[in-house]
């Protein structure tokens, strides 16, 4: 009568990691947006006579640099995106929340890859390739600080 049990339940999240992971997806959908937009400006540049590809650089260097402090991975949301660039921030679950940085920079690389495959021009083409492989060595590096 009654269906057969899963030999593995998978227990419900409690809210504090659940209200945290949604979070961290807010923060991975608001860079897969700031990734679109960073192209848009380059192709705008581009398209204008100027150098598009200094723009996808240029902000990709200034992002990468956000600094951990301590070592764990993690920033609060307001140092995390690069400067001069507007992010409609997610709504904060907890006033210390953080940013978990190495899932941030995957999301962004991934977007960046996706775009890449839409650009014709070989310069911004190039420059987006080069900001992949700078956001990913980056998350690199600080997931092998975070791993003791």
């Amino acid at each position: 009568m009654f269906p057969p049990q899963t030999r593995f339940v998978s227990t419900p999240p409690t809210p504090l990691l659940a209200s945290n992971s949604d979070f961290q997806l807010q923060i991975q959908l608001a860079v897969c947006d700031l990734t679109r937009r960073i192209a848009d400006a380059a192709a705008a540049a581009s398209a204008q006579g100027g150098d598009g590809a200094a723009v996808i650089t240029r902000t990709v260097d200034a992002w990468v640099r956000v600094d951990d402090r301590d070592g764990d991975g993690r920033v609060p949301i307001t140092s995390f995106f690069p400067p001069l660039w507007s992010v409609a921030l997610p709504r904060l679950t907890r006033p210390n929340d953080l940013v978990d940085l190495v899932p941030a920079f995957a999301a962004a690389a991934w977007s960046f890859i996706v775009i890449a495959r839409t650009i014709r021009d070989r310069s911004l083409n190039q420059a987006i390739h080069e900001a992949i492989d700078t956001i990913l060595s980056r998350a690199e590096t600080i997931a092998a600080s975070t791993c003791h």
